[in-house]
């Protein structure tokens, strides 16, 4: 298949491993060099899981709790055994402890070959624009998904959450990040990318590149915010591999959500939205519909004028497996706020030792299990128990034997709809059910297993496969090998000097926030993570430079009780 984005292979490597990873750094000359290079003591924390609910923000559940914390006695006690009035520079503190930011870019394409050469299976993309200056090019842009990842991938559901966030080091940028989920229901990292600014251009080119090289899995579902840059990429036709069957672009419900209530301030409109976005059936759809038009005319033909199938249930055909927000990326995006103030390959670097701790956790708490004899992972057990239990009122008749079709009868809740029964219709040989939670989540919903404990068939056969310790496993089955020394990195396919984009440089003094604050903001301040949990680097070095604390000061801390990074606190690990 013929792409129009520059996605073949080069000899630039990519990175693997997400989860807890300190980095402590000392620095020394290198030999034959006339500047330094830090080596870096990696100490990994295992991040507790996260369970993925279906509609609330888990942006906190994924902050590790096994990072460092503050010692605000030390600093006060160094504060006045040296009486020390100058503020350190936060950026001066950075390349102290990570190298400088535009040496991080000529270093990067060695870098990527030497995660290649460790994980072969590792794909990385790097773009460069040629320069006037012979021997040199400028950077472009970057993407590496680990092959571990890739391989794993395999075993998770065809669901894809996409998200970008901003790069706050020396120079502008955005990062990329696909996420999936295992087979819990829990964050599973894919892929990166490093690129200038979000657009179609380079839209189009990760989402190329994770369907060239990360998964060629028909009807994959890819959910994502609202950016025009994203919605032009399946918007324009002639990208045939973002168009159905090989993929179907759903919207984040909870943009969907803000983007009716921010203009209409109404709190029963957001609710009806959630919930006629959430609702299986057709008929409940409409009548919730219905109800938003008596609320607000306006917000109703909004929504009326959105496509159904990229933020409904109801119209979804079964491919969101009930994934309804990008709550997967951006709640990783918060483990890397702190990394994203970090010179380039520092960030690639985080990456890998933060995806290969979270591996071995996973791949250690899965094999636990199937020692124990789990056959299936609790998220679908504990959604199986609860239709288990609702499956006990319902009424039986069987329609057809050969065609397993079967009538269900539930009463009518008594606190609703004036105790109305209802009726569904199962058919057990194309596996559906007229109320659209078997689809949807696939799992036997409580019309299958009122069925099954009737005529005595196993309901448990009727869950899918990719819900089974076995397939969690074998997701995090691969093991990362470790980074060669660095005298032992293999020379990059790229043989110019690669520069950076001195357009991008940031500009002196406070960076002034773009963000348009909204309820979504609101309700991350209301769940903020402890002081010495929290995931801000500008907090952090704020309260080092009151405390008259010096560059010389924390990496002497650093040093001498491998202390980690003040300005990093929890962001690093």
């Amino acid at each position: 298949m013929s792409l129009p984005y520059n996605v073949q292979p080069s000899n630039a490597v990519a990175t693997d491993n997400i989860e807890g990873a300190r980095v402590l750094r000392s620095i020394h000359p290198r030999e034959g060099r006339g500047y330094t290079y830090g080596n870096e003591d990696i100490q990994t924390y295992l991040d507790e899981a996260i369970e993925m609910d279906d509609t609330r923000d888990v942006y906190e559940e994924f902050i590790d709790n096994d990072g460092p914390e503050d010692n605000p006695k030390f600093l006060d006690e160094l504060q006045v055994e040296n009486n020390v009035d100058a503020c350190p520079n936060p950026m001066k503190v950075v390349v102290a402890i990570y190298g400088d930011f535009d040496e991080s870019y000529t270093e990067l394409p060695q870098f990527l070959v030497a995660l290649k050469d460790a994980n072969p299976t590792t794909v990385t993309q790097l773009k460069c624009d040629s320069r006037g200056v012979s021997g040199t090019c400028t950077f472009n842009c970057a993407f590496w998904a680990f092959g571990l990842c890739i391989e794993g991938f395999k075993h998770c559901r065809p669901v894809i959450s996409i998200d970008a966030t901003h790069l706050y080091g020396k120079y502008k940028g955005k990062l990329l990040i696909a996420m999936a989920t295992d087979a819990n229901n829990e964050v599973y990292p894919l892929a990166f990318a490093v690129v200038k600014s979000e657009s179609k251009e380079t839209w189009g080119w990760f989402l190329a590149c994770l369907t060239r090289f990360v998964t060629d899995r028909t009807n994959l579902c890819i959910i994502s915010d609202r950016h025009s840059g994203i919605k032009a990429c399946f918007d324009d036709t002639s990208m045939t591999w973002l168009q159905p069957p090989m993929a179907h672009h759903r919207y984040c419900l909870h943009h969907v959500a803000r983007n009716v209530n921010t203009k209409r301030k109404i709190l029963k409109l957001k609710n009806l939205v959630w919930r006629v976005a959430s609702v299986n059936q057709v008929k409940k759809f409409e009548a919730t519909l219905e109800l938003i038009r008596n609320v607000k005319p306006a917000a109703y033909k909004y929504l009326e004028a959105e496509n159904k199938q990229k933020w409904t249930l109801a119209h979804d055909g079964g491919h969101q497996c009930r994934a309804m927000t990008t709550n997967l990326s951006e709640c990783f995006n918060g483990v890397l706020k702190g990394a994203r103030s970090l010179p380039i390959t520092a960030i690639v670097r985080f990456t890998f030792f933060k995806v290969k701790s979270y591996f071995d956790a996973r791949r250690n708490l899965t094999l636990d299990q199937l020692e124990a004899g789990q056959e299936w992972c609790k998220y679908a057990m504990d959604k199986f128990e609860k239709n288990q239990a609702k499956a006990k009122d319902h009424m039986v008749t069987r329609m057809c034997t050969q065609a397993r079709l079967y009538q269900v009868d539930t009463p009518g809740n008594p606190l609703s709809n004036k105790g109305r029964q209802h009726m569904h219709t199962v058919d057990l040989q194309d596996m559906t059910c007229t109320c659209g939670k078997w689809e949807a989540y696939k799992i036997p919903c409580s019309h299958v297993i009122a069925i099954c404990a009737k005529y005595k068939h196993d309901e448990q056969q009727f869950i899918d496969p990719c819900y089974s310790v076995t397939h969690g496993y074998h997701s995090y089955e691969p093991v990362f090998q470790l980074l060669k020394d660095r005298l032992a990195w293999l020379d990059p396919g790229e043989t110019r000097l690669v520069m950076p984009n001195s357009r991008l440089i940031r500009n002196k003094g406070q960076p002034k926030s773009i963000r348009i604050r909204n309820e979504m903001d609101e309700d991350d301040r209301s769940c903020r993570a402890p002081y010495g949990l929290r995931m801000d680097q500008s907090q952090d070095v704020g309260c080092v430079a009151k405390r008259g604390i010096t560059v010389e000061h924390v990496l002497l801390k650093m040093r001498s009780q491998q202390w980690s990074c003040i300005i990093g606190k929890a962001s690093i690990s």
